[in-house]
C-alpha cells in the first residue's frame, strides 16, 4: 500500500480534524473512521493507514513523549514505525509517511534537542567558541557554544536557544566528545553465524556484518544485535539491491547501553 496523495494537503486535513474535534476522537476508532471518511473521502488509503496506526496504539505512544527531547520523541517514532511495517506488512517509506501525519497532527515538538560534536584534546584543554551545525528538514542551522577549559569527554552542555526550525527557545543539550588517537574499544562478537565487530565511541558505533551474496543481490531488511553490557540490542537495516562490499550504511538510533542518540555505521561485507 503506496501513498499516493500529497502529504502537506493530507497533514492539514487531519490536523484540522483533530483541532475540531480534540484528542478524544483518536480513542473511538469507529466514530473517527467516520470523521475521517467526511473531511477527507478522496484519500481513502491515508484514512486507512491513519486509522490502522490509531489502532495499534501509535497515538497514545506519541502522546506520551509529547513536550520531551528529540531524542524521546524519535526513539518512540521510530518505534512506531517499526510495528507499522511488521504488523501491516508495508513498506517503511509508509509507515513513516503515516506516522509524520501523526507527528503533525498531534503536534509532537521536542523542547530540548540532544546534540553531538566532537572537539579536539587541544579545544578541550584550553576552552573556547565552538561552532556546530544542526541539520532539520534539509536545512542547516548554525549555533555556538563556549566550552570551558578542562572540558572531559562525555560531558554536558545545555544552552537555551530558539530549536532548529522553530520560532520558540528550548534547551539544546550539547554531548562533548574529545578526539583522541586511542579513544576507542574493540568486541569481537559471534551471533546468528555473523562475525560482527564493533567500535564505539561517544557519538558513534561501527558495527561489521557479513551478509549472503544472495541478499547483496536481491537487497532486503537485515537484523543485526549488539550486545552491550551483557544486553543484546536488536536493529534493523535496509541493505540496498546489489550493495557492494565494503559499503558502509548510517543509521540514527539511540545507541545500545545508552539513552543518547548517536549513528550506527554498518559495515558490509558481502560472504
Amino acid at each position: 500500500m503506496e501513498p499516493l496523495k500529497d502529504k502537506e494537503k493530507v497533514s492539514e486535513i487531519f490536523c484540522h480534524v483533530v483541532e475540531i474535534f480534540g484528542l478524544s476522537l483518536l480513542e473511538e476508532t469507529h466514530r473517527l473512521n467516520a470523521v475521517l471518511m467526511d473531511f477527507m473521502p478522496q484519500y481513502e488509503k491515508e484514512r486507512k493507514l491513519l486509522l490502522e496506526a490509531v489502532k495499534l496504539g501509535a497515538a497514545r505512544d506519541l502522546l506520551s513523549v509529547k513536550g520531551k527531547s528529540d531524542v524521546d520523541i524519535s526513539s518512540v517514532s521510530t518505534r512506531c514505525k517499526c510495528y507499522m511495517e511488521k504488523e501491516l506488512f508495508i513498506k517503511e517509506s509508509v509507515a513513516e509517511y503515516t506516522i509524520d501525519l501523526l507527528v503533525s497532527a498531534l503536534k509532537i515538538v521536542p523542547t530540548r534537542n540532544v546534540v553531538f560534536i566532537t572537539i579536539s584534546e587541544e579545544k578541550a584543554r584550553k576552552g573556547g567558541i565552538q561552532e556546530f551545525r544542526i541539520n532539520y528538514n534539509q536545512k542547516k542551522y548554525l549555533y555556538s557554544i563556549n566550552i570551558p577549559a578542562g572540558v572531559r569527554d562525555g560531558e554536558k552542555i545545555e544552552i537555551v536557544q530558539p530549536l532548529p526550525g522553530r520560532s520558540e527557545t528550548g534547551t539544546l543539550q550539547v554531548n562533548i566528545a574529545v578526539k583522541r588517537e586511542e579513544n576507542s574499544e574493540r568486541i569481537f562478537l559471534n551471533h546468528n553465524h555473523h562475525m560482527e565487530e564493533e567500535t564505539m565511541n561517544m557519538s558513534y558505533i561501527y558495527h561489521k556484518i557479513l551478509i549472503s551474496r544472495e541478499l547483496a543481490q536481491r537487497g532486503g531488511r537485515q537484523e543485526i544485535i549488539i550486545n552491550k553490557f551483557g544486553d543484546d540490542h536488536h536493529y534493523f537495516v535496509n541493505i540496498p539491491a546489489g550493495i557492494r562490499s565494503g559499503t558502509n550504511i548510517d543509521i540514527h538510533q539511540i545507541l545500545p547501553g545508552s539513552s543518547n542518540m548517536g549513528t550506527i555505521r554498518v559495515h558490509v561485507i558481502v560472504k
